[in-house]
């Protein structure tokens, strides 16, 4: 491979994301829906030089480095909605920065569901316990 290639090469990796459990889990690997905006964001948001409305979405999916980054994130911005999941999946990072990405989110494009867990897994379960620890929950 040469070194063009090399530098031109996205890295690949695994995710983590916090999602409802009643939503289509395979979805996230779906590029017609990879539309990531602000939480509770719309569309258009207000651009604070001109005062104009600007679109404001980014090509990818919202997730998190490892479980325990997610924790910290769903600590800090209490995402989760009715019955959540862990969906884990492999994926590019997308080209662009995350709308939180100074809480610990990355942009994704997923590739392939790897697990999706619900409460009761080992691994929600490990979340849930490390949910409980950012918050201040556990003595």
């Amino acid at each position: 491979m040469s070194t063009t290639e090399m530098a031109t090469e996205k890295s690949t990796g695994t995710y983590y994301r916090i999602h409802a459990g009643d939503r289509d889990h395979a979805g996230i690997c779906d590029k017609s829906q990879w539309d990531s905006r602000e939480i509770g964001g719309g569309r258009w948001v207000e651009d604070p030089e001109t005062g104009e409305l600007v679109e404001d979405v980014r090509y990818g999916v919202s997730a998190c480095e490892s479980i325990e980054d997610l924790a910290a994130y769903v600590a800090q911005t209490g995402v989760g909605g009715d019955n959540p999941v862990i969906v884990e999946f492999e994926a590019e990072l997308a080209d662009d920065d995350d709308h939180d990405a100074d809480l610990g989110a990355v942009l994704t494009w997923p590739t392939r569901i790897v697990g999706v867990y619900d409460e009761g897994d080992a691994t929600y379960d490990a979340f849930d316990q490390l949910l409980d620890e950012a918050l201040g929950w556990t003595a």
